[in-house]
């Protein structure tokens, strides 16, 4: 009787387990990124998107910011244009260089904050961030270009 009843048991047990695993987020789309640099410092222009899976909601935006040749970057707001239901932020950022002086910009990273209204509690947010090397475009065409998120677990 016991070994008819383990079976099914452990099945039930691994099953339930591999269901509370989540998801892998979906890559983002972005489109049009021009990145341009000056002696003052680097700015950049790009519309990102990324569908919805699971959880985590659809969104596109339009981002915009710039870095003053510092060695510290801030995330800066982008245009949410169109997003799933809830509270939704997406931003982007340079990543600061390693030198202000002859450090080149190489890396863009985007960020997505949502709270899920179907499970979450109002003030609670999960964050995605995902970064991708970029090249500049003062002499080349727009680029197009693919990010993969990670969930970032201490923002919560």
């Amino acid at each position: 009787m016991l070994k008819s009843l383990l079976a099914p048991t452990l099945l039930a047990v691994f099953t339930s387990a591999a269901v509370m695993v989540p998801e892998p987020p979906p890559n983002w789309q972005v489109k049009n990124f021009n990145g341009l640099c000056a002696r003052s410092g680097c700015s950049y222009d790009f519309d990102v998107s990324g569908p919805a899976r699971g959880s985590i909601p659809s969104f596109m935006a339009h981002c915009s910011g710039e870095e003053k040749r510092t060695l510290q970057t801030f995330f800066a707001p982008c245009n949410v244009k169109a997003g799933g239901s809830g509270n939704i932020g997406v931003s982007a950022k340079y990543l600061p260089r390693k030198d202000v002086n002859t450090g080149i910009i190489d890396t863009i990273a985007v960020s997505l904050a949502f709270n899920d209204l179907a499970t979450g509690t109002a003030g609670i947010f999960n964050n995605y961030t995902g970064t991708a090397p970029i090249t500049m475009t003062q002499v080349v065409a727009p680029l197009s270009f693919t990010i993969t998120p990670v969930l970032n677990p201490y923002i919560n």
